[in-house]
């Protein structure tokens, strides 16, 4: 799977815009699917939703003409079209890389930093690896 987190924030300067009940929404993502417990192969189903968490967990899948929809309390609306996101690193000389960020990957967390101001949107994204971690222990098994 992979996790997704979005941070929306305004600026504090005459530019700001009021983020109360700020809502997000993103049409068409996968919802559903098989995992195959051999090989821990995701295969998703044709079925899909909003996705409208600022937090989630999903499907991996392509972001193709996915677009995020934010919509403030008094009704503006900005859009952002996800594969224009880009994450940034450093390549062998130390020189900054900007990479679109065109699907979410199985295994991978996304966090998008989204700054609203009056007129505009700007966004920075960072992927990073999941921390796993295993547990273990006894459970009671109740029965109705």
């Amino acid at each position: 799977m992979s996790q997704v987190t979005f941070n929306i924030k305004t600026s504090d300067g005459a530019d700001k815009v009021d983020l109360t009940n700020v809502q997000i929404s993103i049409a068409d993502i996968l919802t559903q699917g098989t995992i195959d417990v051999a090989d821990g192969s995701i295969t998703p189903t044709t079925d899909k939703d909003a996705l409208t968490e600022m937090k989630a967990v999903v499907i991996p899948q392509s972001l193709t003409d996915k677009v995020m929809k934010i919509t403030l309390e008094k009704g503006a609306t900005y859009k952002l079209n996800l594969t224009s996101c880009v994450t940034t690193t450093q390549d062998d000389d130390g020189n900054d890389v900007e990479t679109p960020i065109t699907e979410w990957e199985r295994g991978k967390s996304y966090t998008y930093n989204i700054t609203v101001v009056k007129e505009a949107i700007l966004f920075k994204a960072l992927i990073k690896e999941w921390e796993e971690t295993t547990g273990s222990g006894n459970a009671e098994l109740e029965w109705d």
